[in-house]
């Protein structure tokens, strides 16, 4: 299931930096727990594996980033890899307080690190909860 946040605090002014791989702005959608919307750019969070809305406990993963977005004033800035995967920028995001979301996905037990495509850069934020996930195909090492 799709979401849309709809909040005051995302009226504010999108803009990309004279670096053309960050990107800063409002969350104007959440997908699921690893796919946004930022300043209108469909975004995929790199190295991150949630469940799919559809999937069990893919709902509380939606709703988990929901939060963290929200709790975060709603505006985020994104490192792009510049890589796209099915028309999806894939990069890394940070809220207003510099922490990396999927990094708290991960440590609120909603997704896994996907080593394949992090090299590993989230296996220290994994729990009990979140390696309770299955662990998605694509995401072993190669």
């Amino acid at each position: 299931m799709v979401r849309t946040i709809a909040m005051a605090a995302l009226a504010g002014a999108i803009s990309v930096s004279a670096h053309a791989d960050t990107l800063e702005g409002p969350v104007t959608r959440i997908i699921d727990g690893n796919n946004i919307v930022v300043a209108g750019i469909v975004i995929r969070l790199d190295g991150l594996a949630a469940p799919e809305a559809h999937e069990h406990r893919g709902d509380a993963a939606t709703y988990t980033m929901e939060r963290i977005v929200a709790d975060s004033g709603g505006m985020l800035r994104c490192e792009l890899s510049g890589e796209t995967l099915w028309e999806r920028h894939i990069a890394i995001c940070f809220n207003q307080f510099g922490e990396d979301i999927a990094a708290l996905m991960i440590e609120q037990g909603y997704a896994r690190d996907c080593p394949r495509y992090s090299g590993g850069r989230y296996e220290l934020n994994e729990n009990a909860a979140s390696r309770s996930l299955p662990m998605p195909q694509y995401c072993e090492p190669q």
